[in-house]
């Protein structure tokens, strides 16, 4: 089911206002009439149960009512009463009660639910913040698991404009929720249907792809490529899952070889965008050193840094050190990640250690994993300071600590 969404202008007022043309759908399906609107619920061209119309006060409301219309559910000296009071009012804009009176006409019409969005007629940028406020203050409006179909024939030119930017703004986190574009493009005699869905389309992909590249947030950028790559669409998830779970220990062989596959079986002729997405992806296949997991999430780690995750950061710094002493001292494939093993033997071994260089980095290894425990409690208090730690301070941290992993595995490699 759809809910469409379409506005009303002034129709260039002095020249006549909307001129009647004949509409003709890609189906081959043609309806003549004034008012785009109409042809769309008469050709049927989606299943539409809700309409949503919006417009300035001195819009041409009075466009909106058939004056000749032989529906048997609708009386016709009603239908030039109200066209009468709309006409009226043109000058001074419909009042409340009237939006109310034609909402409860044209519902009966088109048999399904209409609501009308009124706003000011200065559109402008002085209005602009009331407007963006009021086009976002739609979308609860829209009936739940509803598509929408969003008009953009009709209406003052920066309203499609604005209105199309408050649709992404709200539907930014709705993936699933498809939207389509349809556009009557004006003829005097016959005027082409346009769907320029992919338009919206690439406006998702843009945003799901800066997010994914910015942050690392890939699950509405996984959703959006399901379709066209299946398996770049569960490899960006697996990565994001890890990435926001914390759980840098599955950063491992296991998805070295899952991303590898992957990216073998890219399909052939994906459109341009795509090829970017895989881009992204061969960058953190590049992290990956097989058969050395301690210097893949060092990579990863300080893949985390570069994007701002600082938190993330330092959890995969601490496990890049774990892995580090339990591929010396212990099983990588038993030991990574039991923390008993790691409080009774792997802390042990670090401070066993007796390189030279222990005075530069076992003090930073020491606060490393102090920060860790506290990012892991919620941010608890500093045993010995007892005072509260500051995320401001994550950023130095990491890089003192990251100088001091380095050194530790190249302490490792010399045993």
């Amino acid at each position: 089911m759809y809910t469409l969404i379409t506005s009303v202008g002034t129709g260039a007022f002095r020249d006549g206002g909307y001129k009647k043309t004949e509409y003709v759908f890609p189906d081959g399906k043609t309806f003549s009439t004034r008012i785009f609107l109409e042809s769309l619920m008469e050709c049927k061209y989606r299943n539409i149960n809700q309409i949503i119309i919006i417009g300035t006060r001195t819009s041409s409301w009075d466009v909106l009512v058939d004056t000749d219309s032989n529906l048997s559910t609708i009386n016709t000296k009603e239908c030039a009463d109200l066209w009468e009071k709309l006409i009226d009012c043109s000058s001074s804009g419909i009042t409340d009660e009237l939006c109310k009176e034609l909402e409860s006409y044209l519902s009966s019409r088109f048999n399904v639910e209409v609501t009308l969005k009124v706003h000011t007629q200065d559109i402008c940028e002085k209005s602009t913040d009331e407007l963006f406020e009021c086009y976002s203050s739609i979308y609860p409006k829209i009936k739940k698991g509803n598509n929408v179909l969003f008009d953009i024939t009709h209406g003052f030119r920066s309203m499609p404009v604005l209105f199309y930017q408050a649709l992404q703004y709200s539907f930014s986190t709705e993936p699933e929720r498809k939207v389509e574009l349809v556009y009557g493009e004006f003829k005097d005699k016959k005027s082409i249907v346009r769907n320029l869905s992919k338009f919206w389309d690439y406006s998702q992909i843009s945003n799901a792809r800066l997010l994914f590249d910015k942050k690392l947030d890939g699950y509405t950028l996984s959703a959006l490529i399901k379709d066209l790559w299946k398996d770049g669409s569960n490899v960006i998830k697996k990565i994001t899952d890890i990435v926001m779970t914390n759980y840098s220990i599955q950063f491992d062989d296991t998805l070295r070889r899952q991303i590898k596959n992957t990216l073998e079986k890219y399909p052939k002729d994906s459109p341009i965008w795509l090829n970017e997405v895989k881009k992204s992806i061969e960058t953190i296949f590049n992290l990956f050193v097989e058969g050395n997991i301690p210097q893949t999430l060092l990579n990863y780690a300080n893949f985390l840094f570069e994007h701002g995750l600082n938190t993330q950061s330092i959890i995969a710094l601490q496990i890049c050190v774990e892995s580090a002493i339990v591929e010396k001292y212990g099983d990588i494939e038993k030991n990574l990640g039991d923390y008993e093993w790691w409080q009774t033997c792997g802390q042990q071994e670090i401070y066993k250690i007796k390189g030279e260089n222990w005075c530069d980095f076992g003090e930073s290894l020491k606060n490393l994993e102090i920060t860790r425990n506290q990012i892991a409690h919620g941010g608890g208090k500093n045993r010995n300071s007892n005072g509260l730690p500051s995320p401001g301070n994550l950023p130095n941290i990491f890089k003192r600590s990251e100088k001091a992993v380095k050194i530790l595995l190249e302490e490792l490699k010399e045993k």
